[in-house]
């Protein structure tokens, strides 16, 4: 993920089951997400808590033909950014 300050890492486990999302994200701590898949369009959510803050996250994106690549936006807060993840 690419925020206008600099750049986060971080993964995905998806699960999904008829046009929901569920899964968990992050990096040593781990999030619970909801979203929908409709076609190669995908969107979900996830509140994080670090660092003694807490915020939404939010993901818009489009899963590539092969179904390897999405790439899409992303924000938190007032922040804007993009992000690209790569099927391990």
């Amino acid at each position: 993920m690419l925020w206008p300050g600099g750049k986060s890492t971080g993964s995905c486990t998806f699960t999904i089951e008829g046009d929901r999302l569920g899964g968990t994200c992050g990096g040593d701590e781990r999030f619970p997400i909801t979203g929908r898949v409709i076609g190669r369009k995908v969107t979900w959510q996830m509140d994080v808590k670090q660092g003694g803050a807490q915020g939404r996250m939010e993901f818009d994106g489009e899963v590539d033909e092969p179904g390897t690549t999405i790439k899409g936006s992303c924000n938190i807060g007032d922040q804007f950014g993009s992000f690209t993840m790569k099927k391990e």
